[in-house]
Parts: structure tokens; C-alpha cells; sequence
């Protein structure tokens, strides 16, 4: 199995949270957004009613992080979350944001061309950013795109780990940041590629100006330093958004040990082809023809976007057939010569003379009656003025109000889930991430980091080309056995968790989110279906926190080793099932030989770490003269954590 299935199947499983630069968790600590700046205007582009937002002002304030030269959201006032079945006035909403207002390729003034050319998930999400910073103010974003800041304090850009200088790479090397692809920066040029490629292409059909990062390979780097603000800022919305930017959803930062106080809340089950919730009539009659046909080809999937198909000019730009849908007031120059006519054609004309009064003599009567009648228009003129400014403040008024009621269905909320402190920090999480994430993503790595694991796939491939009478046993166990084992993992961690609750089946008949339990199990069905088919039973040997082999890796090691009597017996059984597996090659007693074994590839991934001589003690003690707060020390952590799960697992053996 190759190191690139191990990058595929890791890599579309990254979260997308939000954007933070190069700062470094220490004793705890968190980084924050040093690359969001203009909070306050933020602030106040959330008080406007057009922006279809709100903010919780009264419980909530943005100002500097203690823990780095960033912001944060911070608490007024301390207040515990309210149980959800109470909370009918929403005291737990801090943000929400209407999906209108949400950054996306969905939502940008270039949606159409970007749905034109197949361009979803993060490649439409780029665009659509970079597009709507060259509006300027002339973009409903404006305020929000200008709080991103993606230059550190000396003006330099923060670009992704993968075009870090060589000598910094090394630091990472035989690393899980370097297994899963994180020091390649491939990727990111195709992508700069189709992004140029686009941006020429539209120019030349639709005649739209070619970004300044976009004209020539002398911005890659700025491409990357956009595209990894976006990427790390941008979170799953639903079915047809996909991926967006969240204004203000990104101000929280993040809390790596499981000590969050809000979580992000969206309606992801809507309609892939309109994003309404219900009554758009597409799950009854299908999607309109031209959604169905990109449906077919998976344009969404930028895992199966072709780009040489797309961007050749083999797929031909194409106008709606309802130019009238597309056309916008004064794009067609003959619609404005009209328009002047009409008004023409209405002006009044007398047919003769003789319809004008002739004025022979002014008289001081006349002047009179003129100043009376210029008093009386006058009169008038203000009168409709008062009446016409008292009609607007109503409008304004009823619009206000209409705009103030944002349906949570159609909105991302922040919601408080753990209780908050007066003048402390409030976070969010980005999910139960590895430093190889948080790393690649966000740029920063977190010390004794509890999510790190590492694989040691690669060792037991190198094992595998030297044991070729392994064979049989490796065809059983990818096919059949990894997979009987780890779903009698998931039952037993069901059956604890139930057991820790307190409850049964029969309790549990509705899930906490409302759905019931055949919906639940449908879903988990076709979660296992994909899993099923990119997971690879390599990836799942690990050594994980705090320092041990999981239950795939002790399987394998003892199915490596029992003698050819044990497993034609295992396998000759007709009741051997996920239970049978996991007491004979997990509970059982470790015999010496797959102690030896285990060992081996934990040494050899070991060696093969960072420089491979230096030991994580001797690596603890250059990190405390380090600056805590350099790109240097970030790459250490990661490979020092590493370093001490695998040193960890050895002393347990």
C-alpha cells in the first residue's frame, strides 16, 4: 500500500475550522488569530440589519490575548449555559450569522462562474475570496475580508508548511506531518495552476479583470498565504454550501484538550441544489437539468474535479439560456437608448399658441397671487417632505425589525455549551486534531498533545517484502479480520457508553438531536460504506497517546507470529466473529515473539524520526532556551511528542 492512499485517506478527513498563524500551545496555552485584525469594525459591520448577523454584545467583547500578540473573544460577564430544553429566548446564542451572509462560491458575485466550471469545495472557496478582496468596498464582505490579515507582524507572508525552507523540513522528517503529505507542496501548485487557468479564462469569455495574485508565478507564494487563511478558517456549513467563511465564527480560538465553550451549529441536511431545508420540490421531481448533469460528473468532489478537462477549453463557457436572469441594469447599452425614448415620447408638447394664456400687463395683483401660490408650493413641497422622511423611518423601522429575526434553520449559530468567566478567554475547538493537523492547517502544534498517534504502516510494509509466507494471513486480515475487529471495537465503546449513561436500547430510541434510531443507523451505515472503501488496515496500526499500541497493531503483530496450526484453526472456525478475533489476538497474553516483533517497528519508525539519534529528553532541554514563539520550536514539539509516544511504547513492552 502506497504513502500516497495514506495521504488520501488522512487528508479528506481534516476538519475545516478557521485560520490562526504560527503560534505555538505551551504548558496549555492556545495560539490566537494574529492574522485577524479590525475586530471592532467587525463589531460594528454586525450591528448593521443588512448584514443578516448578530452578535452578542452584551455577553461578549474582543480585545488582545494574554497568550500572543492576538485577539480573542472574552466574557463580560460570567453566565453557565442554560439546558437546552429551557432555553426558549436562545441565551446561549453568541453569533449567528444568516447562510446568505456566509463567504462562500455559493454566495459570491462570481457563483455562477465558478458552478460554471466545476469548481467546488475549497478551489471555488479560494476563488470566491480572492474575487470578492479585489471588490473592495463594493463587496458586502468588505469589512470581514479586511480582518484578514494573512503577513505576520514584520510584514512577512505565512505560507503552509510544505514551502518551508529545506532545513526546517528536516526537523519533520519520518514524521506523520511528512507521512500524510504535509511537506509536498505539489498539491498547492495544481492548485494555483487551476486557479490561473480560471482566472484567464473568465477573463478572456466574461471579461472580468484577472486578480493581481492570479497574473503570473510570481505570486504563488501569496496564493499559498491566501489559501491557507482561507482553508483554516473555513467550516462545513451544509449540503450545498459546503465550505465558508463564517464572519465572526473565526474570532474564537481554539481549545486543544476538550475544554471548549461553544460549538458551531448548522443545518447541514438541505437541499444540494438550492440549500432550502424543505419545499423546494427537488427530492420529489429532481434536480434541475443542469444540477443533475454536474451531479452525474461529481463536480463537487474536488477529488474528481478534472482540471485539463475543464480548463483546456474542451468545456466550452456557457450562457443561460434566460439571458434575461443573468443580464444586470445598464450591462446592455441599448436598453438605456430605449428608456431615454420613452421618456422623450412623454414630455408634454402644445399642439398651438393659442393654448397659452397671453400675459398683456403685470399687475401688483398678479405679483401677489404669484408669491401666494410660491408660499402655498412651498407649504406643500414641505409638508411631503416630512411626510415622505416619517415614511422612510417606518420602512427603516419594519425593516429592521423583519431583518432582526434571523431563522435558525437558515442561519450558523455559536452556541455556549460550557460555562463562561468574567474577563476570560472564551473558545471554540476545531475537533479532536493531531499536531500533523494542526500543523499542516493552522500552524501550530500543541505540547502532550492527547489526539497524536502515530502509524507505523510503513514498517510493516518494509516487514512484509522480507515474510512472503505472511501472505495468507495479510489477505485474511484485509479483507475480513481489521474490519470484524474494529466493528466489535465501536459495539463495546457503545456498549460502555450506554452503561455510563445509565440507560438501554429502549432508552435510546431518539437521539439527542431528535432523530430517531433507524435515521442514526442509515447514517452510520453509509459513514462505514466510505470509510470502507478509502481506509486502509496499515493506516490503522498506531501507537497512541499516552504511549501504546492499539488494539490493530497488537492483532497484527500476534497474527504475525501465532504458528499456521492457530490461525487455520481462527480461521477455520465458522462462529469466529469480531469477539473471537479480539480475545485471541488482543486479550490474550503477549507471547515474546510479538513483543520482539512490536519492538522492532517501533525502533525502525523511531530511527527514522527527525535526525533519528536525538532522544525526546535531550530534544526537552534545546526547547526551553528556544523562543517559544518561533517557527523553529513549533516544527520541535511536533517531533518531540512523537518521539516520546514511541519511546513510551517501548519501555511498556
Amino acid at each position: 500500500m502506497s504513502i500516497s492512499h495514506y495521504r488520501k485517506f488522512f487528508t479528506c478527513r481534516i476538519d475545516c475550522k478557521r485560520h490562526v498563524c504560527f503560534y505555538l500551545y505551551r504548558n496549555k496555552k492556545q495560539p490566537t488569530m494574529a492574522t485577524t485584525v479590525n475586530g471592532e469594525q467587525l463589531l460594528e459591520w454586525f450591528q448593521d440589519p443588512a448584514n443578516k448577523s448578530y452578535f452578542n454584545h452584551e455577553l461578549l467583547t474582543i480585545k488582545k490575548s494574554p497568550i500572543s500578540n492576538g485577539i480573542g473573544v472574552f466574557a463580560l460577564r460570567s453566565q453557565a449555559p442554560v439546558p437546552k430544553e429551557l432555553d426558549d429566548d436562545e441565551s446561549n446564542l453568541l453569533l449567528r450569522v444568516h447562510k446568505s451572509m456566509v463567504l462562500s462560491a455559493q454566495t459570491c458575485a462570481i457563483s455562477n462562474l465558478i458552478y460554471e466550471e466545476k469548481l467546488g469545495a475549497m478551489y471555488g472557496l479560494v476563488l470566491a475570496f480572492i474575487y470578492e478582496r479585489q471588490l473592495g468596498e463594493r463587496s458586502p464582505w468588505f469589512t470581514y475580508i479586511e480582518t484578514i490579515n494573512y503577513k505576520n507582524s514584520k510584514g512577512d507572508l505565512i505560507v503552509p508548511l510544505c514551502l518551508y525552507a529545506d532545513k526546517e523540513k528536516a526537523i519533520l522528517k519520518g514524521t506523520e506531518v511528512e507521512f500524510m503529505g504535509g511537506l509536498d507542496p505539489q498539491d498547492l501548485k495544481s492548485h494555483f495552476e487551476v486557479s490561473q487557468k480560471f482566472a484567464n479564462k473568465v477573463h478572456k469569455e466574461a471579461g472580468l479583470p484577472i486578480p493581481s495574485v492570479l497574473k503570473d508565478n510570481s505570486q504563488f507564494e501569496e496564493f499559498a498565504a491566501i489559501t491557507m487563511a482561507v482553508a483554516s478558517r473555513a467550516f462545513e456549513i451544509d449540503n450545498y454550501i459546503e465550505l465558508g467563511l463564517v464572519p465572526g465564527a473565526d474570532l474564537f480560538n481554539h481549545d486543544p484538550f476538550g475544554n471548549e465553550h461553544v460549538h458551531f451549529v448548522a443545518m447541514g441536511d438541505v437541499c444540494p441544489f438550492c440549500g432550502k431545508d424543505d419545499g423546494c420540490g427537488h427530492e420529489d421531481f429532481g434536480p434541475p437539468d443542469s444540477e443533475g448533469e454536474y451531479e452525474e460528473e461529481g463536480w463537487e468532489d474536488v477529488e474528481n474535479y478534472d482540471e485539463d478537462e475543464a480548463m483546456d477549453g474542451s468545456v466550452e463557457y456557457q450562457e443561460s439560456d434566460d439571458k434575461s436572469k443573468e443580464e444586470e441594469p445598464g450591462d446592455d447599452f441599448s436598453k438605456l437608448e430605449e428608456f431615454d425614448g420613452s421618456f422623450k415620447s412623454e414630455t408634454p408638447t402644445y399642439e398651438s399658441d393659442e393654448e397659452v394664456e397671453e400675459l398683456e400687463e403685470i399687475t401688483m395683483d398678479y405679483v401677489a397671487k404669484i408669491e401666494t401660490e410660491l408660499k402655498e408650493e412651498e407649504e406643500r413641497e414641505k409638508a411631503e417632505e416630512e411626510e415622505e422622511r416619517d415614511s422612510d423611518m417606518d420602512s427603516e423601522e419594519e425593516f429592521e425589525l423583519k431583518e432582526l429575526y434571523l431563522n435558525p434553520d437558515e442561519c450558523c449559530d455559536i452556541v455556549l455549551e460550557r460555562k463562561i468567566f468574567k474577563n476570560k478567554e472564551v473558545f471554540n475547538t476545531y475537533g479532536e486534531l493531531p499536531n500533523s493537523v494542526l500543523l499542516v492547517k493552522y500552524g501550530f502544534a500543541v505540547e502532550d498533545n492527547p489526539y497524536d498517534s502515530i502509524c507505523l504502516g510503513p514498517q510493516i510494509v518494509e516487514y512484509r517484502k522480507s515474510h512472503q509466507e505472511l501472505e495468507e494471513r495479510i489477505d485474511w486480515w484485509g479483507c475480513m479480520g481489521w474490519l470484524l475487529l474494529r466493528e466489535q471495537e465501536r459495539a463495546d465503546e457503545e456498549d460502555a457508553q450506554r452503561d455510563e449513561r445509565g440507560g438501554s436500547d429502549a432508552d435510546s430510541e431518539e437521539g439527542d438531536d431528535g432523530r430517531n434510531e433507524e435515521e442514526e443507523e442509515e447514517e452510520e451505515k453509509e459513514e462505514e460504506e466510505e470509510e470502507e472503501e478509502e481506509e486502509s488496515w496499515l493506516f490503522n496500526c498506531r501507537i497512541e497517546h499516552p504511549g501504546r499500541a492499539n488494539a490493530q497493531l497488537v492483532a497484527v503483530s500476534k497474527l504475525f507470529t501465532m504458528s499456521t496450526a492457530e490461525f487455520e484453526k481462527m480461521i477455520g472456525d465458522e462462529e469466529c466473529d469480531g469477539s473471537t478475533i479480539k480475545e485471541l489476538l488482543v486479550n490474550s497474553k503477549a507471547t515474546m515473539e510479538s513483543k520482539k516483533l512490536l519492538r522492532s517497528w517501533i525502533d525502525g519508525r523511531l530511527s527514522s524520526t527527525g535526525d533519528g539519534k536525538t532522544r525526546s529528553g535531550e530534544m526537552k532541554r534545546h526547547l526551553k532556551k528556544a523562543d517559544p514563539l518561533s517557527v523553529r520550536t513549533m516544527l520541535i514539539v511536533a517531533t518531540l511528542n512523537e518521539k516520546k509516544l514511541l519511546e513510551k511504547a517501548l519501555k511498556t513492552l
